[in-house]
């Protein structure tokens, strides 16, 4: 069933904005469209829009501005912001900036209509309260609440970060490629991704305060990840 959505754009290049406004509405959804910085914070309304689909270059205030004033303010809505910045580490501060996904510049409208509603999907997922809790050297893992800790200490993740984190860890001592985390963590097409699984790995390590020596995420180069647990069970 066609879920409707009224998604808001901002972006400042007309001849794209009008591109994406038609794609939007030849799918049947509704499309708020804002082309600055300052439009972009006047016209937002949490109770209307489903998603922020955010140019990170915009004429006065530029994408992180809005994004930091929208996490101000408690806007909670998911955000995927389009850049021409391709390096892993200006992706990796995106996310961290509250920014849910990703897509660079140039991209197909089929892709970015993939991730919009792959987000939306994973967002909406009725929270598995069956679990108990997961507890793996010194990082606790609540499924009930979606909550992580390390050493007692809550960690702050966001939901694609718990949701990879998690999928690791069910499938510990696993070799676990990409495409199959962009399949079961995103609900992609393997197909139509780049490095979003590397930037969230990136920040899950961060987050959790990983050494170098600390083999808890390895990558296992050419196919993807595996959390290790130190057991040998497989």
């Amino acid at each position: 069933m066609l879920r409707i959505m009224n998604i808001f754009l901002v972006e400042d290049d007309h001849e794209l904005a009008q591109f994406l406004i038609k794609g939007f509405q030849g799918e049947g959804h509704q499309v708020t469209h804002a082309a600055t910085g300052q439009e972009a914070l006047d016209k937002i309304d949490e109770n209307l829009h489903s998603v922020i689909v955010l140019d990170l270059i915009l004429p006065d205030l530029n994408g992180a501005e809005v994004l930091s004033q929208y996490k101000d303010r408690g806007i909670d809505l998911p955000v995927i912001v389009l850049t021409a910045l391709s390096d892993l580490d200006s992706k990796v501060k995106l996310l961290n900036m509250g920014a849910d996904d990703y897509l660079s510049k140039p991209f197909s409208f089929v892709e970015l209509n993939v991730r919009i509603n792959a987000l939306l999907r994973r967002g909406k997922k009725t929270k598995d309260t069956s679990q108990s809790d997961i507890v793996i050297k010194d990082i606790c893992i609540k499924p009930k609440t979606r909550s992580v800790s390390k050493a007692g200490k809550e960690i702050k993740l966001r939901m694609k970060e718990y949701d990879l984190l998690h999928y690791l860890v069910k499938h510990a001592d696993q070799v676990i490629p990409r495409s199959t985390l962009i399949e079961r963590v995103w609900d992609y097409d393997s197909r139509v991704i780049s490095n979003t699984v590397d930037s969230h790995v990136s920040i899950l390590r961060k987050k959790l305060d990983l050494k170098k020596e600390d083999k808890l995420i390895e990558t296992v180069h050419g196919i993807g990840y595996i959390l290790r647990t130190g057991s040998e069970h497989n």
